[in-house]
């Protein structure tokens, strides 16, 4: 009898380590079955990631189209003015701003910071008519009298205000009153 119950006793052991056993296959099936589905939730997430790049680009693409439009047209509108040369205005994709004038004989546009004070002088006033502001000052002291003469025949279409102060003496412009204090 004694032998009887050390038999039951290690069968009762065998099924409980078998139960042990069990209860660690369903938890590795479980563990499988998560597995699963963190790998469907990772491509799902790498294919939405894809779509959302493709998305960025081509929205930074449209942003990039719609600044060089805006760039150009200012570009067009400050140049109309210069007395000579062309207005470049320019945003690159990481946002940095390029404003120069490139000067017949220029190889290169001329970053403004590099426009000497009576080169800015001719710049300052296209770049106001350009953002459409309604009263242009051109501080000419630095101007020569035949750029003075070219900035107020281009200024004379305008519809805007224009007073261009100077300490010389250029004589009469036609169209323009002249003004001494």
């Amino acid at each position: 009898m004694e032998m009887l119950r050390d038999v039951i006793t290690g069968i009762r052991v065998r099924i409980n380590e078998l139960n042990d056993n069990k209860d660690l296959f369903i938890k590795a099936q479980g563990l499988e079955e998560e597995v699963a589905k963190i790998q469907l939730k990772t491509v799902q997430n790498e294919t939405a990631l894809v779509t959302l790049k493709d998305e960025h680009r081509a929205l930074q693409q449209q942003k990039n189209d719609i600044v060089r439009t805006s760039t150009g047209k200012l570009s067009e509108a400050m140049t109309a003015v210069l007395p000579d040369g062309e207005a470049v205005i320019d945003i690159d994709n990481n946002g940095k701003v390029f404003i120069g004038w490139k000067k017949e004989g220029d190889s290169s546009p001329r970053p403004y910071h590099g426009l000497s004070e009576g080169e800015k002088k001719t710049f300052n006033p296209a770049l106001i008519r350009a953002l459409k502001g309604n009263i242009n000052i051109i501080e000419a002291a630095e101007v020569d009298r035949k750029r003075l003469e070219n900035l107020l025949e281009k200024y004379r279409q305008d519809e805007t205000q224009t007073i261009a102060a100077t300490c010389h003496d250029y004589g009469q412009y036609e169209g323009w009153k002249e003004v001494r204090l």
